[in-house]
């Protein structure tokens, strides 16, 4: 069962928690900078300059600190100075921790929720489904709304037509769509949210039984059986 709809890591990424750990950094280390400048300007010529021109410098002298100790010239001369810089120090450390963690787990939680990422995605949108199928079953477990065909031919046409945002339903039926039909403006992911089997049904006892099997058998052996499903359902499915 599969989920077929029209239409990333960077959308994971650009986030609000994100910009406001960027943002505040910025801050933190230009509103340190014009605290160091009025700390220093009398004790260092670098800091020395005039408020409009000590901006950029101070801000500079305070990254090149925090990211690499600073050059000799801008080491804090005064005792405040120097206890400031070093509390600036450690306390970057923990913004940067912050960061680096906010984005691994950003970047995790994209990774292993994925499908439920795009389960998810399904909430107000225009969903169908056949009408009355296991992928109906599904979808109503997870308590989404969806409109059921009783052909697959009339969901797809209506998809083609945008009246449609997503597909659920059997991975053949949407792999053989996406091979016949390959179009840049929809999409056929490749995860599964239910595993189930298709089976030939027989009398019970029924000779043919044996025959279908050991065909079958044989058709995966020699490799007609992935020659099929290629060309029907495409390569992603062999």
């Amino acid at each position: 069962m599969r989920q077929y709809r029209s239409g990333s890591y960077r959308s994971a990424l650009l986030t609000r928690d994100l910009l406001i750990i960027v943002l505040a950094a910025l801050g933190l280390l230009f509103g340190s900078g014009v605290l160091m400048w009025l700390l220093k300007r009398r004790a260092q010529t670098y800091f020395d300059r005039k408020g409009s021109d000590a901006l950029f410098h101070s801000f500079w002298g305070l990254l090149n600190l925090v990211v690499n100790g600073g050059f000799e010239e801008r080491v804090p001369q005064t005792r405040l100075g120097r206890v400031f810089a070093i509390i600036l120090v450690v306390s970057s450390l923990f913004l940067v921790s912050i960061f680096v963690a906010t984005v691994t787990s950003t970047m995790t939680v994209a990774a292993l929720q994925e499908n439920v990422d795009s389960i998810n995605y399904l909430e107000g949108q225009r969903v169908a489904t056949i009408a009355e199928s296991t992928s109906a079953a599904f979808l109503d477990s997870w308590d989404l709304s969806y409109v059921g065909y009783g052909s697959p031919n009339d969901m797809f046409a209506d998809l083609e037509a945008g009246k449609l945002d997503a597909i659920v339903s059997d991975a053949p039926i949407l792999s053989y769509y996406s091979n016949a039909n390959a179009e840049p403006a929809t999409q056929l992911l490749p995860r599964i949210y239910r595993r189930e089997n298709y089976g030939i049904a027989l009398p019970p006892n029924s000779d043919l039984a044996e025959q279908i099997n050991q065909t079958l058998l044989r058709l995966r052996e020699d490799g007609t059986y992935g020659d099929l499903v290629t060309t029907w359902f495409g390569d992603a499915n062999r």
